[in-house]
């Protein structure tokens, strides 16, 4: 038995279209990164629900833990949480030739001809005009979306991206979706996949960000987290829920699993990827 079958199979409405599968930085930096990941948008901050009856599928005595190796990558002053979230499970599944600019090239190059965030932006023409990375103004980077982490990455091995349109209604309906997301992201942590998720930064509610789970602690309840921003932290289980619900189409609960437990999963430490880093002319 796989280490996710236990869980069951996701009802379509989990999956969408892909198949199922601390510390902080000092004051003036974190202010200085909060905005800098993904589109900046405005929330009413209102009080947000009570995580307090989270079922984390383990005995309330458990003292499961898991602690995945992923490295840590920290992210510049632009919006590059994405690509270095990747860099990270790349690096942990062995391919560590290319760093996050690398990896933001490639996305501009594969989505740059797709009307959304690349089409006739300022990085492309940035990117055109300098094929050294350090001669980039990498602040013209516009950020990425879910839809292009998950195409990016499914060329590669097996991808997974769990999401959902809109929560439903009903407190106790929205509850069950909450906890069938959390505890399937827990069984793709404890068959040795960390997980990228999508949340917002803080509990301003204002701008959006990408974090690297790598484990978590059910005696602490606690999740384990790589921050390209801040580090590795350690986030409550009530805190990571409200920072996770994003309210808008297909980003509550989104995560992005790469390299899942499959008949083609890569071997740890094996993989390698060809990534084209030049614009057809």
């Amino acid at each position: 038995m796989s280490p996710l079958a236990r869980f069951g199979s996701i009802p379509a409405v989990f999956r969408g279209p892909a198949p199922f599968p601390r510390s902080a930085l000092p004051l003036l930096s974190a202010l200085a990164l909060m905005a800098s990941c993904l589109t900046s948008v405005m929330a009413d901050p209102a009080t947000g629900p009570d995580y307090s009856d989270l079922i984390t599928g383990t005995d309330p005595v458990s003292q499961r833990k898991v602690l995945l190796d992923v490295p840590l990558v920290r992210q510049p002053r632009a919006k590059l949480c994405g690509p270095a979230a990747i860099e990270m499970v790349f690096r942990y599944w062995g391919e560590k030739r290319f760093d996050q600019y690398d990896i933001a090239r490639a996305m501009a190059v594969m989505f740059h001809s797709e009307s959304g965030r690349f089409k006739d932006s300022a990085i492309v023409q940035e990117l055109r005009e300098h094929s050294q990375n350090g001669f980039v103004d990498w602040k013209k980077y516009p950020g990425t979306g879910t839809y292009n982490m998950r195409e990016f990455l499914k060329q590669f091995a097996p991808t997974v991206n769990p999401r959902i349109k809109r929560l439903p209604e009903e407190e106790a309906d929205a509850a069950k979706v909450r906890d069938r997301f959390f505890l399937e992201m827990k069984g793709h942590l404890d068959s040795g996949s960390p997980v990228i998720v999508h949340q917002w930064y803080d509990e301003r509610f204002r701008s959006q960000h990408y974090r690297v789970v790598t484990g978590y602690d059910d005696l602490r309840r606690i999740l384990f987290l790589n921050d390209p921003a801040e580090g590795r932290i350690e986030m409550s289980y009530e805190q990571f829920l409200k920072l996770w619900n994003v309210d808008e189409n297909w980003l509550s609960y989104n995560n992005i699993v790469f390299n899942r437990y499959a008949p083609a999963r890569v071997k740890k430490g094996e993989l390698r990827v060809k990534l084209k880093l030049t614009f057809d002319e």
